[in-house]
Order: C-alpha cells, then sequence, then structure tokens
C-alpha cells in the first residue's frame, strides 16, 4: 500500500493483488525451513517490487506502476546460499548475493545471467561466462580454473595477461552486447626448483625443471618478493642450474616462470624457499 501525497495527509493508497500475475513465481514456493519459505521482498526506487525465492530457486521483478511483472528469473544457481537480492539503480539489473560472498547480475530485460563474481576480505571480482574478468588488486586470487585431466586448479590472476579485460565486463553490462570469442587458454607451465649445494656466501645454486603446453620465455627470481634475476628460455622444456646472485640472505626465495602466451606458473609462498633453513637441508619444492 502507498500513499498518494508527499507531504500532505495521506488519502489513501491502494492494493495490488499478485496472486495471478506471479503465478509462476508462488510455484513451489514453500520449503523444509524458514529460510527456504521466505521471499526476501524489497521495494526500489519506489516502485519495484523485488522478491526471492529459496524454495522455488527464482527471482522476481515486478513493476508497481504498471502492475506488470517485469521479470521472473527462474533456475537461479546456489539459491540455499541466497542471502540478500538487489536492483541496480538503473533498473536494469538484479543482483543475487549469497553468505559465501558469490553474487550474480541477471538483465532484467532478457532474464539472462551476464555476470557472476566473489566478494572476498574487501576484494571482488566480476567475471563473464566466457571467464573474461575484473577485479580489484587481489580479486583474481579467490576464483579458480580447473583444466580436464590436470591436478590442481589455477588462480584467474594466473591468466591475467588473457582474461583481464574491464572493457569486456562494461559490454556485458549493456542491452544486445556482443558476445566475446571464447578465450584460448593452455595451462600454466609446471615448475620444480630445487636448492643445490653451494659455497658461495653471496649468492644459490638453483636447480630449475619446467614444462609447458607452450615455449616457455622466462624464468625469475626474487628474494623477499623483490626481482633479482632473471634469465630468457625458449622450447618447451628446461632442465637447468643457475647461479641466483644476491640471493644468499634472503629470507624467502621464488621463482617464477612465464611462457610465450604470458601465463605464469603457480607462485604459492607456502611453496617459496626459506633459505636460511634450506641451505643446509637442501630440500626440493614445487611452484
Amino acid at each position: 500500500m502507498r500513499g498518494d501525497a508527499a507531504r500532505t495527509a495521506k488519502t489513501g493508497g491502494r492494493i495490488v493483488n499478485l496472486t495471478k500475475s506471479l503465478e509462476a513465481f508462488w510455484s513451489g514456493q514453500y520449503g523444509e525451513s524458514d529460510h527456504e519459505s521466505q521471499l526476501k521482498p524489497n521495494v526500489y526506487l519506489g516502485r519495484y517490487l523485488v522478491m526471492a525465492s529459496v524454495a522455488a530457486h527464482s527471482i522476481a521483478v515486478y513493476d508497481i506502476d504498471t502492475d506488470k511483472v517485469a521479470r521472473i528469473v527462474t533456475d537461479i544457481p546456489q539459491a540455499g546460499l541466497l542471502s540478500e537480492v538487489a536492483l541496480s539503480v538503473d533498473a536494469r539489473h538484479i543482483v543475487q548475493v549469497n553468505s559465501d560472498g558469490q553474487y550474480f547480475v541477471y538483465h532484467v530485460g532478457t532474464g539472462k545471467r551476464v555476470l557472476a563474481g566473489r566478494m572476498v576480505d574487501e576484494e571482488i571480482i566480476a567475471y563473464t561466462p566466457k571467464g573474461y574478468y575484473w577485479s580489484t588488486y587481489e580479486g583474481a586470487h579467490f576464483v579458480e580454473f580447473q583444466f580436464p585431466g590436470l591436478p590442481g586448479v589455477y588462480p584467474f590472476q594466473q591468466f591475467a595477461s588473457v582474461l583481464s579485460r574491464p572493457d569486456i565486463i562494461k559490454a556485458a553490462l549493456q542491452e544486445g552486447a556482443n558476445t566475446p570469442p571464447p578465450a584460448r587458454l593452455t595451462p600454466p607451465p609446471r615448475l620444480d626448483i630445487a636448492l643445490l649445494p653451494s659455497q658461495s656466501d653471496t649468492a644459490l645454486h638453483m636447480h630449475v625443471a619446467a614444462r609447458g603446453t607452450v615455449p616457455l620465455k622466462r624464468v625469475s627470481f626474487y628474494a623477499d618478493g623483490q626481482p633479482i634475476y632473471e634469465h630468457n628460455l625458449s622450447g618447451n622444456a628446461v632442465s637447468h642450474d643457475f647461479i641466483v646472485p644476491g640471493a644468499a640472505e634472503a629470507h624467502w626465495l621464488t621463482a617464477q616462470m612465464i611462457d610465450s602466451n604470458g601465463l605464469a606458473a603457480s607462485v604459492d609462498p607456502a611453496r617459496t624457499f626459506q633459505t636460511l633453513d634450506a641451505r643446509a637441508a637442501c630440500g626440493t619444492r614445487r611452484q
């Protein structure tokens, strides 16, 4: 119900019966818990009633001014985690926010899901169904790829040279935007490093073994996060010993491999060398 005057005495409102118009949305709305049965309604911009049904896996947008359904989105993903649903300030997009930090963006005009994303520790990433993304500085580390037949997962950040496309993310929010071509992705190179016995007080001897699906381009070494040495490569595989100057006094030594597509071998801080301990043990770690 809504009054018809802003500052003068209210003369009454009107009752909008949604039973028939939102029949497709009501269907199957009852669940086994309070969370599943709640509709989570909100009115945006003074005219759009936006509701989400966990049990029905649906989101509805109803235009109160025209008494018409603007959109019913069905089969929303991970509905059991749904926390809230919102409408963009231009009334063109619905945003589904889940309790685990994931969110999904739908176009009101078509009902199509145009973007998905994740919010973690004040970082955020938005990405298209094709994998193109736009993120804050650390946001691309919280969403991962998995290649069929290969162990492990790969954060989006490793594919920044191919997939970081703010222009495509912005275009996805425009009605009638062209679908971008699928990204050509290859698995990043695999990298193993081993600390070798060394007689030098200023340099470390390292063995590097790497293999990629495309030619390798460069290996770089970092001491306590700062670049100290790099070496250009060629071919799809390398097995070579390196003398890394300026690394002996570092607390942590990290190696990174880049291939000709600009993709990097995974650099996990937990798998770098703690050189003060490793020099005596001469252990082996994988990046």
